[in-house]
């Protein structure tokens, strides 16, 4: 591989890292092309890439971006996801892809700038989604103005309920002319 194009895949990763809010760090050895990218296709749904650098260009990719070079995990055929929008769609897709098949092992990761164990990244797979997240909240903020929606259009009822019985009662009281 050329020097240039060593560098321009150096600069793309770390690009991808920088942008990135968590990178799971996963060796891969023995899996099916097939296999792979249907896992492609499944993180890109979630808001994730799988990206498949030399280690030699990761380390030195990690290292331009201040992130902790992970020696120890890039050994053999290692594969990156890399989750974009939120820190819980690529770790989630990675424990399911992982539970499905042996060949993939979660090596551990980088999140907010540190290094984390797989334990790490299997707890930020059971955390809610972005979407889950902004639905829950809205309904916690919608809560409230229910209950107040209930109230005021229980008390017009009763209103409406007390002015028919008055109207009612006026109506037998009053003579008939």
């Amino acid at each position: 591989m050329k020097d240039n194009t060593r560098a321009a895949v150096v600069e793309e990763f770390k690009e991808k890292l920088e942008r990135a809010k968590v990178a799971v760090f996963a060796e891969y050895k023995g899996l099916t092309v097939k296999k792979m990218e249907g896992f492609r296709r499944d993180l890109r749904d979630k808001g994730a890439q799988l990206k498949v650098v030399k280690n030699t260009l990761a380390k030195r990719a990690l290292g331009e971006c201040n992130l902790p070079t992970c020696d120890d995990m890039l050994k053999g055929q290692i594969a990156f996801i890399l989750g974009f929008d939120d820190a819980v769609g690529g770790p989630k897709a990675a424990m399911v892809f992982a539970k499905g098949n042996e060949e993939f092992r979660i090596l551990g990761g980088i999140f907010e700038g540190k290094l984390i164990g797989p334990d790490v990244i299997e707890q930020l797979a059971r955390l809610p989604n972005k979407e889950t997240l902004r639905s829950q909240l809205l309904m916690l903020l919608q809560g409230p103005q229910r209950k107040l929606l209930g109230l005021l259009q229980g008390v017009q009822q009763e209103l409406v309920g007390t002015l028919k019985a008055l109207a009612d009662k006026k109506g037998e009281t009053s003579p008939e002319g």
